[in-house]
């Protein structure tokens, strides 16, 4: 934030940022290019998750599987030493190849976030998603009782199953891209 502050970014740059939906009217934030609305959901009703499913924790040396799901879905908020950091899951196939995985953004005992959920276009309206979610859900009550995600508020396929699995909103957040 320093280098946006004084100015020492080149022009032209693209800057993102998430704010609470009601701080924005005490924010000024020139040249916006877009807005979206993201959801901040917790795991309400950890009931509802499915049974134990097949996907397994990647190693360290399967970063690169993540990484392929990243950029073919397009995921905003992936990094690579996610793998690294916290535990990432995938479901593949029988010869191996990723169906969907699903990690974590934070994890910690006080909460945990979970994130890079995703399915491959090859593998869509199978249930995967919501079976991947729900087993990073499982790993993340391991940690702690309290299970966060944040979904755009335009992806309702998600928000569907995120809302089946005994999620529910608790607060929604813009998200600003904008030019400096």
């Amino acid at each position: 934030m320093k280098e946006v502050l004084d100015g020492s970014l080149p022009d032209g740059q693209k800057g993102v940022i998430a704010l609470a939906e009601p701080c924005l009217t005490r924010v000024q934030i020139p040249n916006i290019l877009a807005t979206r609305t993201m959801w901040l959901m917790k795991l309400a009703d950890p009931e509802r998750l499915l049974p134990v499913g097949e996907s397994r924790i990647l190693e360290l040396s399967e970063a690169q599987i993540v990484e392929n799901m990243a950029a073919e879905l397009g995921m905003i908020s992936f990094r690579a030493e996610e793998v690294a950091e916290m535990p990432h899951i995938a479901l593949c196939s029988e010869g191996g190849e990723p169906m969907a995985v699903a990690g974590f953004h934070v994890y910690d005992e006080a909460y945990v976030e979970i994130g890079n959920i995703g399915t491959s276009v090859h593998h869509r309206q199978k249930g995967l998603g919501t079976q991947i979610s729900s087993d990073i859900s499982r790993i993340g009550l391991e940690k702690s009782d309290h299970v966060y995600l944040i979904v755009f508020a335009d992806n309702p396929t998600a928000i569907h199953v995120y809302e089946k699995l005994g999620f529910v909103t608790v607060s929604s957040y813009a998200f600003i891209e904008f030019l400096l």
